[in-house]
């Protein structure tokens, strides 16, 4: 089971959106310029509109309590802080 759903053929569409991946070395994961740029790749690459990815943004970032960090630079961020942006990059 992944949450709560059986694993089954009719559920995998489901189930993989469920699913995400957050590397161990977030320098691995992060490339762009902005935290909120990083944030949005996927979202914006999901076809959503740019009001829905910025909610999708800020309620991502306000998941792992980086609410703060969405204007800054990636790369200027410390280790844990980069952790939980790249951990705020898989929230659906």
């Amino acid at each position: 089971m992944v949450g709560d759903k059986r694993i089954t053929r009719d559920n995998l569409p489901a189930i993989r959106a469920m699913v995400g991946l957050v590397f161990q070395n977030p320098d691995d994961q992060l490339f762009s310029p902005t935290v909120f740029e990083d944030v949005a790749f996927g979202p914006l690459h999901m076809g959503l509109s740019k009001e829905e990815v910025t909610v999708h943004v800020e309620s991502a970032l306000q998941a792992v309590r980086m609410s703060n960090y969405r204007d800054r630079l990636s790369h200027h961020l410390s280790v844990g802080e980069k952790k939980r942006i790249a951990i705020a990059t898989g929230f659906q």
